[in-house]
């Protein structure tokens, strides 16, 4: 990915990851980072695995494991 050098840049390439989302397949995001992790982040994005999986979600519903979003003190961060 190039680097991105002014705002509209980074407002295009944030159309761009926009237009590429299936609103019929949402994504849940769980933080990953440090922090969240120290505070049981694992456990909460496998209790999503399960979940999913058990009410038969799993080729609708997708989780991805994220960076920091910068709230560290009340990690684990998911964000539907």
């Amino acid at each position: 990915m190039a680097r991105l050098n002014t705002p509209g840049e980074l407002e295009s390439f944030r159309q761009e990851i926009l237009s590429r989302r299936d609103p019929n397949n949402p994504c849940i995001s769980i933080c990953a980072g440090a922090g969240c992790v120290a505070s049981g982040a694992d456990e909460v994005i496998e209790a999503f695995h399960q979940e999913i999986e058990k009410q038969g979600l799993a080729a609708t519903v997708s989780t991805k494991g994220t960076g920091c979003p910068g709230f560290c003190e009340r990690g684990p961060v998911v964000v539907i």
